[in-house]
């Protein structure tokens, strides 16, 4: 790779450029001392005069902000907006000023900025501000319009450079034989390093590797990390380096001296170098690239302007080498097949890649998609410019301009333009390392937050497509990698983090990822092209991950399965170039080095990828190597290939785990305790508890909870379905005691409390006649489950009561013998049973305690009824209700209420509007009383659908305090938030988002209230079967025999005799008896 230089051709300056910049890839400003402003072409390197400075402007900085899509080179560019008057031009000058120009050529803004010359003037990445450095030893910010905002930087000494982060965070200067690194944060440290022996004369900022290139008087070019570290030093040339620039997709650094040009690596070492022997340029100063960073413009000492661009490029992929020989034009060549071809193109090329057998070339407004076998008829897509990155896939390729990412298939079709939050304004802060294309995923990096990684599913029709799931990093993501082989179910995602951690989570576990740290101290990573290896680099050493995937969950097979080996004779500052095949290539100052993997294990991994398992049983028995065999056991285990797992452990001598599948195969065969062992030793520990959960395998599910010392999660289960909380307590007492140490854990201290035993044992059944409809402390309907569960303990009263839908039956039930009770239990199982199939599903048992609501409704409605009937008429006036209701007892005799005349209070007030309000709404044929029917919609208006719209009336009115027609937290909670502490708060304020406020706009509104103040009885009813169903449902077949109910008698209808409430909350207080 080299530049092909250019030199102006008879420039009419007779002075040097003073400074220059690309306005867009094709144009060049330059200013000089005679207050002119000139535009070059790069195609033809002809000059002609735009603007003229004020008089006695003499230049000595130029920098352009240009609106995205217009091909400048900088993130700042495209942050500034696509406006015309987002383009503007900053030039300072020797006298202390500067100015910005829009792009009509006309003065916006003349500022006197230092005393004395400014040396450097640029704009922020960002667009947002820029910066101005002064010989005077001064580093000022402005606005965007010229107006100061700080003065970041004061010093003695005189500044000879200054530049800005990629992230526009801090700014880098050179003052002496020093460079510094201001933070802009209040308070941040300043980082200063001695950098040459002599004046650092120029620097530059990477903007994606963050790397801070200097030059300087002692004739040699530096490299340095942004803590100070050197990175690079060069031998030292003849003459001072006076020029430096990277690139701005970060890969090249391009640097000037006297007569010299030389292209490098961002790493340091040098590509080729270029000097002017023939025809003298002197100095090269202010070299610049353009935005697609195939070219640079540099300005001479001699008056001249020099132009270069890119050839030599050279990329191979298996058979396939290309090599850019022009600016239009590229050589194919197939070393299998000994072909050559010479490709020329109408346009200039700005970004190639070569990889499964397609070369995709893009130049300024087209995309040309070559297959190997077709190299003559190209698919050439238009309208696509400003391509920044191309990446290619097995199935699919990227392309990604300024303003979004473009998902080809190699047949032209666009597959997916994806999309994400904040993505229109990050797209251009986007880079080869925070994008990677997999098999059938995408993954791309947040820029506004480091720590997200957004993955979007390839697969047609997949919902991720437009919704990609979010993967969450403690750390800020440098790199992520997809891999690029394998089954669907078989994708994995590396990332690096800040920290230089490794990490890898499964592509389709989301959207909860499980991430696994399989590495440290990495600093780049790769998959292979054919399998599912990884290799990561690190400083001194790189290392294969043979099975990450699989192996991930276990800490002793990620161990097996990875080797790691020295780099120390590849020399320094190593990169990883490519990973194609069993083949890793590695580049270290300019020499390429190749490595090969196992070979076996590429081949088993392919094997793997085809289910060929007695292939894969005979290529370890036949190789006898303990990575192959620990290999297929990771994979085999994967795949529930218990035989062939339990050898590979048995050979890598793995014993725990032989023992461990022994067990699991004594399991019944695809059992969901077979299932959830084997997630198990998978390390799925939330796969395994799933599993547990949703086949009702309760008691199980408690007992994996214990194993794996999730404590609470363990209780959480055995207390909601009452199963084992004695085993619960008994295995944390013993645990505690173990580790000495005492109980601190709110949930188990509070089920610790002591209980009079004699009390819990002779507890009776209560069933309670409700007079009134009950309320919450927040105004809500009670739901009819709210006292099932209270203080920890179970109460059966509910459990009766939904059975028999009576609360009077209930009571009569508690006084039956056991063999009466199961006696009239049988023929109520027989009216459950709808079907008559012999057993009560789940569907039959809601339908059923459903019915026993509505029935609890009308027999509450008609006890009330009786009472408020004053005059035994069978109907209710409003006056009775209230005379009923609101009378004052009289104090002369007992038992006879005074007329009800007024409401004593403010209180007494609302409530009788309320029940006046509820009392029309409930009287449907308007006669003005109420007869049982419709008395029954006035007591419990929650049940009926009619009668919701006074509901939400009337809960509107009470808690809607601003009267917008909906409610906010702060009304949500009320007055409660004042006796309570902030842990409250965050509770109430979890249940008001995830709970209630289904739209997330901060706002409950219609049915949303009503999802608050109304429970719901299909969800109450929901709640009881499961409960009913973990008690009673001994051979977990999922449905109920007529036998099993009636054995289960106690639970359903209850007795004196066996009674169901024995506290299972708390049977270990029972002790003392037993």
């Amino acid at each position: 790779m080299k530049f092909k230089t250019y030199i102006s051709k008879d420039s009419k300056l007779k002075e040097a450029i003073a400074a220059l910049g690309w306005s867009n890839n094709e144009d060049i400003y330059s200013c000089s001392e005679d207050q002119q402003v000139y535009k070059w072409s790069s195609s033809n390197r002809e000059m002609v005069q735009v603007a003229k400075l004020p008089d006695g402007f003499v230049s000595t900085d130029l920098h352009w902000l240009v609106g995205k899509g217009s091909g400048i080179g900088t993130p700042g560019a495209s942050a500034a907006g696509g406006s015309k008057g987002g383009e503007s031009l900053l030039i300072a000058g020797a006298d202390g000023r500067f100015v910005i120009l829009n792009k009509s050529a006309r003065i916006e803004r003349n500022v006197s900025a230092h005393t004395g010359p400014i040396v450097a003037a640029r704009w922020s990445p960002d667009g947002a501000g820029l910066l101005t450095a002064g010989e005077d030893g001064i580093i000022k910010i402005w606005s965007r319009s010229g107006m100061l905002r700080s003065t970041v930087v004061q010093n003695e000494g005189q500044i000879r450079c200054a530049r800005w982060s990629p992230s526009a965070t801090a700014i880098v200067y050179c003052q002496g034989p020093f460079v510094a690194i201001k933070p802009l944060a209040a308070n941040s440290k300043l980082t200063k390093w001695r950098a040459h022996d002599g004046l650092v004369l120029c620097l530059s900022w990477s903007n994606n590797t963050s790397m801070i290139g200097t030059g300087g008087e002692d004739c040699r070019y530096k490299i340095w990390d942004t803590l100070g570290t050197n990175i690079y030093t060069s031998v030292a040339d003849d003459y001072a380096i006076t020029s430096m620039d990277f690139c701005p997709d970060g890969e090249l650094l391009a640097i000037g001296g006297f007569n010299m040009l030389k292209l490098c690596h961002y790493t340091g070492w040098s590509h080729s170098i270029v000097r002017f022997n023939q025809q003298v340029t002197g100095s090269l100063f202010n070299i610049v690239w353009s935005a697609d960073s195939t070219q640079i413009a540099s300005s001479t000492s001699t008056g001249s302007l020099l132009f270069g661009h890119i050839i030599e490029r050279e990329l191979r992929n298996r058979n396939l080498k290309a090599i850019t020989s022009g600016r239009k034009t590229i050589q194919l060549q197939d070393i299998v097949a000994r072909t050559s071809d010479t490709l020329d193109f109408s346009e200039r090329i700005i970004k190639w890649e070569l990889g499964y057998g397609h070369l995709v070339v893009a130049t300024v407004h087209q995309v040309h998609i070559f297959n190997e076998h077709y190299i003559n008829t190209p698919i050439i897509i238009d309208g696509r410019s400003d391509i920044r990155i191309i990446m290619l896939g097995k199935k699919h390729f990227i392309l990604v301009d300024y303003n979004s990412i473009w998902i080809y298939t190699y047949t032209g079709r666009l597959h997916l333009n994806p999309r994400f939050p904040g993505s229109q304004a990050q797209i251009p802060h986007l880079n080869g390392r925070c994008v990677s294309l997999g098999m059938d995923s995408l993954a791309v990096r947040d820029h506004s937050d480091q720590t997200i990684v957004h993955v979007f599913d390839l697969l047609p029709g997949a919902t991720r497509q437009e919704e990609p799931h979010t993967i969450h990093s403690k750390a800020p993501v440098i790199e992520v990698a997809v891999c690029r082989y394998g089954n669907p179910d078989d994708q994995y995602l590396v990332f690096i983090d800040a920290n230089q951690d490794l990490y890898i989570t499964s592509v389709h576990s989301g959207p909860e990822y499980v991430m696994h740290k399989i590495g440290t101290q990495v600093t780049a990573t790769m998959w292979s092209s054919d399998t599912n290896i990884l290799v990561g680099l690190h400083d001194l050493s790189y290392s294969v991950w043979y099975c990450p995937g699989e192996a991930c969950g276990d800490p002793t097979l990620i161990a097996l399965t990875t080797f790691t080996y020295d780099t120390s004779e590849f020399g320094k500052n190593i990169t990883l170039e490519n990973f194609e095949g069993a083949n890793i290539t590695f580049r270290s100052s300019g020499a390429i080095f190749t490595v090969s993997v196992k070979t076996y294990c590429v081949i088993l991994h392919k094997l793997f990828a085809e289910n060929q398992w007695e292939r894969a049983l005979k290529l370890c028995r036949l190789a006898q190597n303990h990575l192959l065999w620990a290999t297929l056991a990771a994979m085999a285990s994967k795949r529930n290939q218990l035989e062939i797992s339990e050898e590979a452990f048995s050979a890598s001598l793995q014993i725990d785990k032989v023992n461990y599948l022994n067990y699991i195969k004594s399991l019944p065969l695809s059992s969901p305790e077979h299932m959830a062992e084997n997630s198990i030793m998978n390390g799925r520990i939330q796969e395994a508890e799933i599993i547990l959960m949703h086949n009702k395998r309760i008691p199980e599910a408690v007992r994996f909870c214990l194993r794996m010392h999730r404590w609470n999660k363990a209780l959480e289960v055995a207390l909601k379905h009452s199963v084992d909380v004695e085993l619960v307590l008994e295995e944390r007492r013993k645990y505690l005691q173990a580790l000495e140490r005492e109980e601190n854990d709110p949930q188990f201290l509070a089920l610790d409390e002591p209980v009079c035993v004699q009390c819990a044992a002779t507890h009776k059944h209560t069933h309670t006649h409700t007079a009134t409809k009950e309320r919450t402390e927040d105004g809500a309907y009670a739901p009819r489950d709210a006292h099932h569960m209270e203080g920890g303990e179970h109460f059966s009263e509910f459990d009766h009561e939904a059975i028999l839908g009576s609360v009077k039956e209930a009571e009569e039930f508690d006084n039956l013998s056991p063999e009466e009770s199961k006696k009239r239990l049988a023929l109520l199982v027989l009216k459950m049973d709808q079907n008559s199939d012999g057993y009560v599903d789940r569907h039959e048992l809601k339908a059923w305690i459903l019915r026993s609501f509505k029935s609890l409704a009308e027999e509450e409605a008609s006890e009330r009824f009786e009472d408020v009937d004053l005059n035994n008429d069978e109907s209710v006036t409003l006056d009775e209700y209230l005379q009923e209701t609101y009378g004052m007892d009289s104090e002369d005799e007992e038992g006879v209420r005074l007329p009800f005349e007024e409401p004593r209070n403010e209180e007494e007030r609302k409530l009788i509007q309320d029940d006046k309000e509820m009392f029309e709404a409930a009287d449907t044929n308007r006669d003005g009383k109420l007869d049982s029917t419709e008395f029954v919609q006035f007591i419990s208006p929650e049940e009926f659908p009619q009668m919701l719209p006074i509901i939400l009336q009337q809960t509107l009115r009470d808690k809607d305090t601003n009267k917008d027609g909906r409610i906010d937290f702060q009304e949500f909670v009320g007055d409660n938030a004042k006796d309570h502490d902030k842990e409250w708060l965050v509770v109430e304020m979890d249940k008001f988002k995830e709970d209630f406020d289904k739209n997330n706009d901060g706002f409950l509104s219609g049915n949303e209230i009503l999802s608050w103040v109304v429970p719901s009885n299909d969800e109450v009813a929901s709640d009881e079967v499961d409960h009913l169903f973990a008690a009673s449902d001994d051979d977990h077949d999922d449905r109920l025999s007529h036998q099993e109910i009636i054995d289960k008698y106690d639970i359903f209808v209850g007795s004196e005799a066996t009674d169901y409430g024995d506290h299972l909350q708390n049977i270990h207080h029972f002790d003392d008896e037993l």
